[in-house]
């Protein structure tokens, strides 16, 4: 397929099995418990590409090596969406869920990303025994979404007391992989912390530098990444004139 793949979704059959029991919806059109899922989308503008017969060369192939168990490939615009709302689904089951869970934005480089899943696996096993960790996410850009689900048996209260823990140690293995704590959803105040270890002083001096230029009087999300010093509290006037 090369350079026609437009996306690679990752799902692990524990984030499916979430979204199926959220919403009460019959299962896929395939085996939903092998340990991985890929929702793979191709395009292509050239009359000489067969899309459909190279997606059953690829799965008839990979199938024989072993790698690839089972496989579904649409056939009508209906079918495509039905696939989509499996992935999309997901993300949607873990944002209404009430069940306490640690969501993480980390990504690293694509070529890490195995190395990642096992790390995260048995990090989060060491850190808090019966955690459940759900990966799903783009592969092609390196951004595995992990969230972590508190134990069955373990009281909530508890689980927001150590969360903080949880989630440290998946950041430092995305940044000890060469990766990032925000993929997607910007610094904040929860990753602030982060930040000074994934970029250097001089770099955050820059960043400083450009709010100043924006946002000389800090009047926007004062504070919330770069602290404001006594000549740049909210609302004071500190543009210069020459």
């Amino acid at each position: 397929l090369g350079d026609t793949i437009s996306a690679f979704e990752l799902m692990s059959s524990e984030a499916v099995e979430f979204h199926f029991d959220h919403v009460g919806a019959r299962r896929p059109p395939f085996d939903a418990r092998v340990p991985w899922l890929v929702l793979l989308e191709a395009e292509s503008a050239s009359p000489y590409m067969d899309l459909p017969r190279a997606f059953d060369a690829l799965l008839a192939a990979q199938s024989i090596e072993g790698r690839v168990l089972d496989g579904s490939v649409a056939a009508s615009l209906a079918q495509r969406r039905s696939l989509w709302a499996l992935r999309e689904g997901i993300a949607i089951a873990m944002g209404e869920s009430r069940w306490p869970m640690v969501k993480t934005d980390t990504a690293v480089p694509v070529a890490r990303v195995p190395e990642f899943i096992e790390r995260t696996g048995v990090a989060a096993q060491a850190a808090m025994r019966g955690v459940r960790p759900m990966y799903f996410g783009h592969v092609g850009d390196g951004n595995i979404h992990l969230n972590l689900l508190a134990p069955p048996r373990m009281p909530h209260e508890e689980f927001r007391r150590r969360a903080p823990e949880l989630s440290g140690r998946i950041d430092e293995i995305a940044l000890m992989l060469e990766g990032t704590v925000s993929a997607e959803h910007g610094i904040g105040q929860g990753k602030r912390e982060a930040l000074g270890r994934m970029r250097s002083a001089r770099e955050l001096q820059l960043m400083g530098a450009i709010k100043d230029a924006f946002d000389p009087g800090h009047l926007l999300n004062p504070g919330k990444i770069f602290a404001c010093t006594p000549s740049r509290r909210p609302g004071d006037a500190a543009l210069e004139t020459r």
